[in-house]
């Protein structure tokens, strides 16, 4: 008889604390969504004029905005008239893992997920240098394309990415 009160006592304080728990979490994730989209893509030098050389550095950089994060997914666009992307630099990158990178000079695109294992950063931190070949003078443009993303390190991979920029750049003979 004992066993059939603490299992109705049992059942009855699931009933009450199931529906507050789920509550709790539903706001705890709503509170998290709203309040840290705030990371951005972008590259250096910013809107730059490169005279004569016939390579180009930029280096892809990250700002997390105050929050911590370990990974991140780069899709780039560049116009294969103007440029060729002709190597990546991964020595100085806040990435320790890199899961997949890709270089399509064909189509203009390049393509770079890589996470930091076991660590988190939490300030502006470079994720690859890029070296361009110049083909061609005149403006240009760099795209970091809108399905970039940049993964919160709080347990659910929450993509806070809220800027990406357009890289514009001046080629010169």
């Amino acid at each position: 008889m004992n066993k059939i009160k603490i299992s109705a006592i049992l059942i009855i304080l699931a009933i009450i604390f199931f529906p507050l728990k789920i509550a709790l979490a539903d706001i705890i994730l709503q509170g998290e969504e709203n309040a840290i989209q705030t990371a951005s893509l972008f590259l250096i030098p910013e809107k730059s004029s490169f005279l004569n050389p016939d390579y180009i550095t930029l280096n892809l950089i990250v700002s997390p905005e105050n929050a911590e994060i370990n990974a991140v997914s780069a899709y780039l666009s560049f116009d294969t008239s103007k440029l060729q992307l002709v190597s990546t630099n991964k020595n100085n990158s806040f990435c320790s893992f890199f899961v997949s990178e890709n270089i399509n000079n064909d189509l203009g695109r390049y393509d770079l997920t890589c996470a930091t294992l076991g660590n988190s950063a939490s300030t502006t931190s470079e994720v690859i240098s890029l070296t361009f070949q110049k083909l061609e003078t005149g403006w240009t443009k760099l795209n970091i394309l809108d399905n970039s993303q940049v993964l919160a390190h709080n347990g659910l991979g929450t993509n806070i990415l809220g800027s990406s920029e357009i890289h514009n750049i001046l080629l010169v003979k």
